[in-house]
């Protein structure tokens, strides 16, 4: 969820735009407002600028010391077998027509 122009938001967590390759937005903690659309935000000790339309509200907490299980634990949990389901095709392609030529003729039909 965005940040409103209207919310007080200095000293609070929040997501950031973050423009390295193959990553997506940074946990980060809003320190300063400028104006009523640019923050500074601190990320890991460096202090970035950002738009409003560039931060995203922290929902919950870090998620870094949290353990998550995966699926396959349930399954050998219970003993069950993981079943994959064939693939179905949304998109059925059809084959092109091929172009009729007549090198007599000025026009292809």
């Amino acid at each position: 969820e965005r940040y409103k122009k209207s919310d007080s938001v200095v000293n609070t967590p929040a997501y950031a735009r973050n423009y390295q390759p193959r990553r997506q937005r940074t946990a980060a903690i809003i320190r300063n407002r400028h104006g009523s659309i640019i923050y500074d935000t601190e990320v890991d000790k460096d202090m970035w600028v950002r738009h409003h339309n560039q931060l995203r509200r922290e929902q919950a907490g870090p998620t870094i010391n949290k353990r998550y299980l995966s699926l396959y634990s349930l399954f050998d949990t219970f003993n069950l077998i993981p079943v994959l389901l064939p693939r179905i095709r949304l998109k059925i392609r059809m084959k092109p027509s091929r172009l009729q030529t007549d090198l007599s003729s000025k026009t292809y039909r």
